[in-house]
């Protein structure tokens, strides 16, 4: 994790170099323009690690490899020159080594910066989160995430971006799941528990805005 979060931050540091070397030309960017986007890394490969408890004291500390598909849209509003606030929602289906496939749904504000720039290569960094939910066979999850991203926009012209972001995620969530032991089916204590989880990971997404 400790090399992801490296490539991260050089990234926003080549922004901030962009931002103090160069000098305004992205009309695009202006104060009221308005934005409306759409992203997807496709089948990517997502690897994270749990920690969990519960009320019984259980306790484990679990690694998961996941392909991934995420399609997500966003809105947004230039409030001034370069800085844009609005809204994002995702929609994801993970299929991970456990032989599940989990549906995700997340919603949240969103703020991208965009560095200054004198070419069609703008580069920004993006905050973001909110409340997310997953489900699947075994389980429900409800919680919140937060965003950490950076990346670069490619103007095709005034109104469209093709974009890609290298994102970190860290998501807090609650956990109702089934456990199915026969000999304690009657007992509703070991049919479902709920435990406070918290996961990080690294993705990569591509996509496209169309600004106006």
């Amino acid at each position: 994790m400790k090399s992801k979060l490296i490539l991260l931050f050089s990234l926003v540091w080549f922004g901030i170099q962009a931002q103090e070397t160069t000098q305004v030309n992205t009309g695009h960017l202006n104060k009221g323009h308005f934005s409306f986007g759409i992203s997807s890394n496709g089948l990517g490969f997502v690897s994270s690690s749990s920690k969990s408890s519960d009320n019984q004291g259980y306790y484990s500390n679990n690694s998961l490899k996941s392909t991934v598909f995420i399609l997500g849209f966003d809105a947004g509003y230039l409030a001034t020159d370069q800085l844009q606030v609005g809204l994002f929602a995702d929609l994801n289906l993970v299929s991970s080594n456990s032989n599940t496939t989990t549906k995700h749904f997340g919603i949240g504000p969103k703020v991208n910066y965009y560095f200054k720039s004198v070419s069609d290569l703008v580069p920004f960094v993006s905050v973001s989160g909110g409340y997310f939910k997953e489900e699947n066979y075994f389980f429900t999850r409800k919680g919140y995430d937060w965003n950490l991203g950076a990346g670069v926009s490619y103007f095709l012209n005034n109104y469209i971006a093709v974009q890609s972001v290298l994102q970190y995620q860290n998501k807090t969530y609650d956990e109702n799941f089934l456990l199915f032991y026969e000999s304690d089916a009657n007992d509703p204590n070991y049919l479902s528990a709920k435990t406070g989880l918290n996961t990080s990971q690294l993705n990569f997404n591509i996509g496209f805005s169309i600004f106006f």
